[in-house]
């Protein structure tokens, strides 16, 4: 069920991650569709919402600083929060900046590379952090793809 009522934000999100890495959406609708040939995957993946193969819910907690190794070095995570919070922010501490984070941003990041997290905010917060795993894609026979690059859309 929850599948199902996620489907619109899913497409939303793939539909994103087409813009900002073309090849990582490739590699994933790969991913998805040589894991729906397996009979004891294929009915869950009936209502699976995006081309990520893996989703992490945070609820009313703070993230401390980390990377996270799932993935490879090129891939994003899709942040989403959600909620009634007060201030809160998205700090990517290697590289020095802060991102004010409202409910409703949507963060590709680099999750491998940004060493990130956000403090402990007022109200309630909730965050899905949707990827791409490394081993999932190994196993299916994806190929890895490489980082995404301006030159993509010239012509």
């Amino acid at each position: 069920e929850w599948g199902r009522r996620m489907k619109e934000c899913g497409a939303l999100l793939s539909a994103i991650l087409r813009v900002v890495h073309p090849g990582m959406y490739e590699a994933g609708k790969t991913s998805l569709s040589r894991m729906s040939a397996d009979p004891s995957i294929a009915a869950a993946l009936h209502t699976w919402p995006t081309v990520f193969n893996n989703v992490q819910i945070i609820s009313n907690r703070a993230t401390p600083f980390h990377r996270d190794t799932s993935g490879i070095p090129p891939w994003y995570d899709m942040l989403i929060t959600l909620g009634a919070y007060g201030r809160a922010e998205l700090v990517l501490r290697n590289l020095g900046i802060q991102l004010g984070y409202k409910p409703g941003t949507i963060s590709p990041i680099c999750s491998l590379i940004l060493h990130h997290g956000v403090g402990k905010v007022r109200g309630d917060r909730l965050c899905y952090s949707w990827y791409m795993s490394e081993a999932v894609h190994r196993n299916f026979g994806v190929p890895d793809v490489s980082y995404m690059r301006a030159d993509y859309y010239s012509d």
